[in-house]
């Protein structure tokens, strides 16, 4: 087992961007800190993390079920590996395709996958040793070949952005140097690539279609699909020739259920195992007494954003109109109508359970003063904000939607019309990078590591997307700071460099975080569920225990 890059972490969290970064570096909270999970009917299992991509020490688990069922809230529509990051189904494909390696849940530690060992002392050039018994599901062996070329898709995909944008995918760059070792170039350092390649699924250089990936797969992972029904449901069995430790569960069945109700009762009903539970329903499902309920931060902040890069827009150059916005708000009330009080009201531009959060910048500007409703309301009325109606979209998850209206209802209040228009999945992005669809948006911020993630709550705030030409001026030096952050290679350097974002983030007042939200995921009492990077299920080590 190896420690990967100290402090370093990045993450993909649903959003347009598509690029999924992680970290490690941090020990692991203590039970009841802001970094520790819980899970409901102690003593029972909290899903412990493996760390490591070898058999268990107690030797292979025997499952006393062969099938599970799962639940996940979204389906991008394709099984090609390289886009579903960010998505739900992205777990799913994890079953089917494998990266060079891994990290445990708490990114502690690197778990080798189809790698067996990384020389980064060259933070540019890094060479790569693989496996030699790995085959793909239809008997091709698994080679640096297949690493290059997966590498090279992963940097072009079509309408995506790259995973790493300063790798070198030329033939002078990125190569194979015999069959079990590459050599990976990159162009600049950047302190998440490590943990980036967690999401790297690898496929197989001779068969690939990007014509039939969406629906034909050939990974090198335990399990193959045997019928998949968009926007509905995938499953998987598991393959009879895989080349690694056999999990114990034979079956795995993924349900697409959107709507809140529907997994509570598809929980409810035992035809699911496991489901992540809505807010309001947590205490309700938490009374199931065949399930569990495990409770974790979700490292992930609920944010109202305003639009900063429109110069048609009331916001681009007032900040008292932006100040109005966010004193109307009272945070508290959203923890506690939307969220039923699980999580806290966010006290700083990135999530406070953050592994590099820093105490020290917590609780200034917006983050200190707060709601201050006659404020808002002088605020309103001196920058025109009463004179305006202001469009506020959301993507139309429950939680977004009823946020949206609370912000709707509080600028009433102040005298200031909200007209909230809900997209869904589909035609969420479309919205939220046209900076003239919308005046303000209810959106997210956060990830593991306020370092690596700066760039990418940035690119929401002040860019509208990848859109450079519409930086605010007076976000120059913000701009300069996320730009650097990433490949700064001091970690003292980095630490300052996230507060300095922080205040700059908090004297622009671009959004303002609401609440610093949890998460929770309900399963059978009866199964045990380690977790890999990112929460997802480790199945080689997974089972029922009746």
């Amino acid at each position: 087992m190896r420690k990967s890059l100290k402090t370093v972490l990045a993450i993909l969290l649903c959003c347009a961007m598509a690029l999924s970064l992680f970290a490690c570096g941090t020990s692991k909270p203590a039970a009841g800190s802001p970094g520790a999970d819980t899970t409901s009917a102690a003593p029972a299992s909290s899903g412990a993390s493996a760390t490591s991509a070898a058999p268990d020490a107690t030797g292979p688990k025997v499952s006393a079920r062969d099938s599970v069922t799962l639940v996940i809230t979204q389906d991008r529509g394709t099984l090609d590996p390289l886009y579903t990051v960010g998505w739900d189904n992205q777990q799913c494909m994890r079953c089917v395709y494998e990266p060079l390696w891994e990290f445990d849940e708490d990114y502690e530690n690197m778990r080798f996958v189809l790698a067996t060992s990384i020389d980064d002392s060259d933070p540019l050039k890094w060479i790569v040793k693989l496996r030699d018994d790995v085959t793909f599901a239809n008997g091709n062996k698994f080679t640096a070949d297949d690493v290059v070329f997966s590498l090279y898709l992963a940097n072009n995909r079509k309408g995506e952005p790259p995973y790493f944008l300063y790798m070198d995918n030329t033939e002078t760059g990125t190569k194979a140097l015999d069959d079990y070792t590459v050599e990976i170039v990159f162009t600049q350092f950047n302190v998440s690539y490590e943990n980036s390649f967690a999401t790297v699924l690898m496929v197989d250089k001779e068969s690939y279609n990007a014509d039939t990936a969406a629906y034909e797969t050939n990974g090198t992972g335990p399990y193959k699909v045997t019928d998949y029904v968009i926007q509905s449901s995938l499953d998987l069995t598991l393959r009879d020739d895989y080349w690694g430790q056999v999990p114990p569960i034979k079956n795995i069945t993924y349900k697409v259920l959107m709507e809140d109700a529907q997994r509570v009762n598809a929980l409810e009903t035992g035809e699911v195992d496991v489901s992540g539970v809505p807010f309001q329903d947590v205490e309700y499902v938490k009374g199931m007494e065949e399930l569990l309920v495990r409770e974790r931060p979700a490292r992930s902040c609920r944010a109202v954003y305003v639009n900063v890069t429109d110069p048609d827009c009331i916001f681009y150059d007032s900040m008292d109109a932006r100040l109005a916005v966010f004193h109307a708000i009272n945070p508290a009330s959203v923890l506690k109508i939307v969220y039923n009080n699980y999580g806290d009201v966010a006290q700083a531009p990135y999530t406070m359970n953050a592994v590099d959060a820093n105490p020290d910048d917590f609780g200034k500007g917006i983050y200190g003063s707060g709601y201050d409703p006659e404020l808002a309301k002088q605020l309103a009325e001196s920058s025109g904000l009463t004179k305006v109606t202001l469009p506020l979209i959301n993507n139309g998850t429950s939680d977004m939607v009823t946020t949206s209206e609370l912000v709707q209802q509080a600028l009433k209040e102040i005298g200031v019309k909200v007209d909230v228009k809900t997209t869904d999945a589909g035609s969420w992005l479309t919205y939220r990078f046209d900076d003239k669809s919308f005046d303000m948006c209810v959106d997210f911020t956060g990830g593991l590591s306020a370092t690596v993630d700066a760039p990418l709550w940035w690119q929401y705030a002040g860019n509208c997307g990848t859109d450079t030409t519409k930086t605010p001026a007076a976000a120059a030096h913000l701009r300069e700071l996320t730009d650097a952050i990433a490949m700064e290679p001091d970690a003292a350097v980095r630490k300052q460099m996230v507060s300095d974002i922080s205040n700059e983030l908090i004297n622009l007042n671009y959004f303002y975080n609401l609440v610093d939200m949890a998460t929770f995921q309900a399963y059978n009492k009866n199964l045990e569920l380690p977790r890999i990077s990112n929460s997802w299920i480790d199945w080689s080590n997974a089972y029922w225990t009746a």
